[in-house]
């Protein structure tokens, strides 16, 4: 449960696993399963991973971080997501150990309209990946 608080309402969430009809994918993203898990990965530059959502207050993109995993960017409503700091719009999931599922991208300052997120992989060469499992939101019990 998370409570929003601009709103203070109690918002549940709703996870789209990356098998999800929901999900709109460009180029080539290939699944991958391990003891441990499941997600789908990319090394094709500028593929993306899309979804359409409405009525909900926060939303976030989970999936594993890993040696040779690297840049991927986030738009909202096809505005760049900035990470904290001063640099490029792009977020880094790289890591020397594999962290089968952890938060790649997170926000809960929306309002309750539609809304497009949108993941990007950004390296040009074929040995940095990206990856995701699934996209969360959070919306109040009264919201579709």
């Amino acid at each position: 449960m998370l409570i929003h608080l601009l709103s203070s309402k109690k918002l549940e969430p709703t996870i789209y696993p990356n098998s999800s009809p929901e999900i709109q994918y460009t180029g080539q993203w290939v699944p991958t399963t391990i003891r441990d898990g499941n997600w789908v990965k990319t090394n094709e530059h500028l593929a993306s991973a899309s979804m359409k959502f409405s009525g909900a207050r926060a939303v976030a993109i989970h999936g594993p971080i890993n040696y040779g995993y690297w840049n991927y960017s986030v738009e909202i409503d096809g505005k760049a997501m900035l990470p904290p700091g001063d640099g490029p719009a792009a977020f880094n999931s790289s890591t020397w150990w594999l962290i089968r599922d952890t938060i790649l991208y997170y926000a809960d300052d929306l309002n309750e309209g539609e809304h497009t997120i949108k993941m990007i992989h950004l390296p040009n060469k074929v040995f940095w990946s990206s990856s995701f499992t699934s996209f969360e939101v959070w919306r109040s019990p009264s919201s579709p």
